[in-house]
């Protein structure tokens, strides 16, 4: 190309073209401005580095609400493989879930100080001489006895109880334990509370272990308390992270293991759940489904000890046997469910509504709230007794006296609980499942199943039906 004047610019060992000067900084016509040639395949120093800022937002995609945000559950690993019978080990299924879009921030071994408590009966309590506080306990770990120095009395004989002797280690001593003088009286060890092993956060006595066991076995061994637990950071397009399900049907489809679904067939008692109490929907857009089940003769009691742990491990405090089966379902399916005292209730029935403007409730947090008319509550046949999807009321609480209970399980429109839960400023497990999205599919899976648990744990019996 004759018209065409090549330059080209000054580069290390090439000396074609004319020095750099003010004439040459000028555009010319037909002028190749900027071509350089080197012998390396790259520049020699690095580029500056651009100014940090966030991308650009896509345009033409509707973000999630502000309010939406990832959540966190944190998964016992035995509860996992109990639903995907996998062998790999805690590290490699932390590693396989954050290439599966499930991040876990972190590994944590809930119970790893808990070494050497051992099952022990009680053989005598009897006071100490030095105090009026103080008890005097004489134990038989199935290898000889020990006296250890108690501060609460709610162990008799015959009881099992959880020993932790000299050099055995717990929760919430920094050292391992060694026999001590409390008032005059050597204390060869201790008797634990549920706190000390991890178990519940309850520190009111000690714990009472289950007859079953025999004087000498190893208390971390015989309720799992040697598991690791996944702290798994969900994001706001996968809530089916949320529950222990939803992470093993992951898990199985990575690995190609099989995936054992919870047991929630329920042996039905004769009389009619329908001929019990009443239900009625008023707003089928805010709820597209309610169900409920009626559980008759729970006894108030304890759930299982490996239960409470499983709880206390992802988050949630043991209270009883029926709540508990409530919040075991949830974090296992990842269906919300609430229970009320069937007694408590006026009709007795439920009707889901609009809440008049203005109109109250005492939540379970015994705060009295507010609400608007776009609230959507959960009431009886005369007045609220739980704000939908986010947490009930103490009008229908269950309770120490409660015999009978409705158990609700229902799926509520995620805009109206995220608005709700905003307004009146109370974020729950149940919300945060809500606002992200429960499958509907699940509302009696999920009854089904704590309706089971309630029969294994409290002796109860279930109604024919759902209402």
């Amino acid at each position: 190309m004759p018209r065409l004047r090549e330059r080209l610019a000054r580069a290390g060992r090439r000396r074609h073209g004319a020095p750099d000067r003010a004439g040459e900084l000028w555009l010319r016509r037909r002028a190749i401005h900027g071509v350089r040639v080197r012998t390396r395949h790259r520049a020699r120093r690095d580029g500056a580095l651009r100014r940090e800022r966030h991308a650009a937002a896509r345009r033409g995609r509707r973000a999630f609400p502000g309010a939406v945000r990832g959540g966190r559950v944190k998964v016992v690993v035995s509860w996992l493989r109990e639903l995907c019978p996998t062998e790999l080990p805690a590290a490699e299924l932390a590693e396989l879930l954050g290439s599966r879009g499930a991040e876990v921030e972190s590994i944590e071994y809930p119970w790893e100080r808990v070494s050497g408590v051992v099952v022990a009966r009680v053989i005598e309590v009897r006071d100490h001489p030095n105090s009026d506080k103080l008890c005097i306990a004489r134990v038989q770990t199935g290898s000889g006895e020990l006296e250890v120095v108690v501060g609460v009395r709610n162990m008799v004989p015959g009881n099992l109880v959880p020993l932790a002797p000299p050099g055995a280690t717990v929760l919430t001593l920094p050292e391992p334990l060694a026999a001590r003088e409390i008032r005059g009286v050597v204390s060869h060890g201790m008797l634990c509370a549920p706190d000390e092993l991890g178990i519940s956060p309850s520190h009111d006595g000690i714990l009472v272990l289950p007859g079953s066991l025999e004087p000498g076995m190893d208390v971390a061994e015989a309720f799992d308390l040697k598991d690791a637990v996944l702290d798994v950071e969900v994001t706001p397009n996968r809530p089916d992270f949320l529950s222990v399900l939803g992470i093993a049907r992951e898990v199985a489809a990575a690995t190609g293991t099989p995936l054992v679904l919870p047991v929630s067939s329920v042996d039905e008692d004769a009389e009619e759940a329908q001929n019990v109490a009443t239900l009625e929907v008023l707003d089928l857009e805010r709820c597209p489904r309610y169900l409920a089940r009626i559980i008759r003769d729970v006894e108030h009691a304890p759930s299982p000890i490996a239960i409470q742990a499983r709880l206390f491990a992802a988050g949630m405090r043991p209270i009883s046997a029926v709540v508990d089966a409530t919040n075991y379902a949830m974090l296992e399916i990842g269906q919300p469910l609430h229970p009320f005292d069937l007694a408590l209730l006026k009709g007795p029935g439920i009707v889901v509504r609009r809440a008049e403007p203005g109109e109250q409730l005492v939540t379970l947090d015994g705060v009295e709230r507010t609400f608007t008319d776009d609230d959507l509550l959960i009431c009886d046949a005369e007045r609220p007794v739980a704000v939908a999807g986010v947490m009930g009321g103490e009008l229908a609480e269950v309770s120490e006296q409660t015999n009978d209970v409705l158990l609700e399980s229902a799926s509520f429109e995620r805009g109206g609980v995220q608005r709700t839960r905003r307004r009146i400023g109370l974020s729950t497990e149940a919300s945060m499942r809500f606002e992200r999205g429960v499958d509907p599919e699940a509302a009696p899976i999920g009854a089904d199943r704590a309706s089971r648990l309630m029969v294994e744990w409290c002796g109860a019996r279930t109604l024919r039906g759902i209402i």
